[in-house]
């Protein structure tokens, strides 16, 4: 049974892949814990990421292998502004490019490895009125584009100045 009332205490790991409801934001805001989360929805078939996921404390969030997820959940993940690592592999297919959308997060980590990147916007690292480096530039220490279409790096990605490690197979 689960009601809205029935919270995780504190901090808590979220494994929705195999929640029949996965889709409806009541369930996942009953199980959501009051500290920090991490969930994971890899490999299941949700089409978007549950909004009340987003609004939580979600410190790190897999997405990876989730064939149904499309355009509009890497809008949704802008939101998330409490997101440290984002695991989002072979996602609807395969996207096709960084959204901009994401310069605005502080992940420490990013996994968009198996997509299908062929070109990475300075938009992502570099601000445009600007020309200063992005919240996610300032702090990417992880960063897996492997087995993409890329062909180079862009000269923005020299403002990635925390990078501790970028696969680039």
């Amino acid at each position: 049974d689960v009601s809205p009332k029935k919270r995780a205490p504190v901090d808590g790991a979220l494994d929705l892949r195999n929640l029949p409801d996965a889709d409806n934001d009541d369930v996942v805001e009953a199980l959501l814990p009051t500290g920090d989360a991490t969930a994971t929805l890899r490999g299941s078939s949700v089409s978007s990421v549950p909004a009340p996921l987003l609004a939580a404390r979600l410190v790190q969030l897999d997405v990876s292998d989730c064939p149904n997820l499309r355009g509009r959940f890497a809008e949704a993940v802008s939101t998330a502004r409490s997101l440290k690592v984002l695991k989002a592999s072979n996602v609807g297919g395969g996207l096709e490019a960084l959204p901009t959308t994401w310069a605005g997060l502080s992940l420490t980590a990013l996994d968009f490895s198996r997509n299908r990147l062929h070109r990475w916007p300075a938009a992502v690292l570099l601000e445009a009125a600007t020309g200063s480096a992005t919240r996610l530039a300032a702090a990417l220490e992880d960063l897996d584009l492997s087995s993409n279409r890329l062909v180079d790096a862009p000269a923005s990605a020299a403002v990635l100045c925390s990078l501790r490690r970028l696969d680039l197979r």
